[in-house]
């Protein structure tokens, strides 16, 4: 040994003792903060099972964009009730009341879409259904009128 070096460099060349120019340790250091503002422990990022960061990081994806679609829904509810009062801050316009405010919440769900097209659909068909009454109602009076005046029927409405 004459330069000092170790030979268990297998006489490639490189030098096998020198260490690493990139630390796992330190990019570890870098992303404890992150993990735990996401909410990981410090104990599970340190001696957890590492898989855990994944789902940690997918749960915070799934977050951001459920606080997006919020806030856009927020939007959404703002800009109604704007177009809502639009005609109070209109002066031009012929209608200087309100529109009213939606009766209930924009459904997001399927399931609740479909409850709500059925509700719609059900005030569709009683309305129809009060609608046809009230004719018959004044069918039935013009008809008792002929009756009483001892006049022709006819099926004019």
């Amino acid at each position: 040994m004459v330069t000092g070096e170790s030979t268990d460099n297998d006489g490639d060349g490189r030098d096998n003792n020198r260490p690493s120019s990139f630390r796992y340790t330190e990019r570890f250091e870098e992303e404890c903060g992150y993990y735990l503002s996401i909410g990981m422990t410090y104990h599970d990022f340190w001696d957890g099972d590492a898989a855990m960061v994944k789902f940690y990081r997918d749960k915070h994806k799934r977050d951001l964009d459920r606080q997006n679609f919020n806030h856009w829904m927020q939007g959404m509810y703002i800009y109604e009730a704007l177009v809502d009062a639009s005609p109070v801050f209109n002066p031009l316009s012929e209608r200087h009341e309100p529109f009213p405010y939606m009766k209930e919440p924009i459904p997001i769900t399927m399931e609740a879409i479909k409850e709500t097209e059925e509700r719609q659909n059900q005030q569709k068909m009683k309305n129809g259904k009060d609608a046809m009454r009230a004719w018959m109602v004044e069918f039935n009076k013009r008809f008792e009128e002929k009756q009483r005046e001892g006049g022709e029927i006819n099926n004019e409405c």
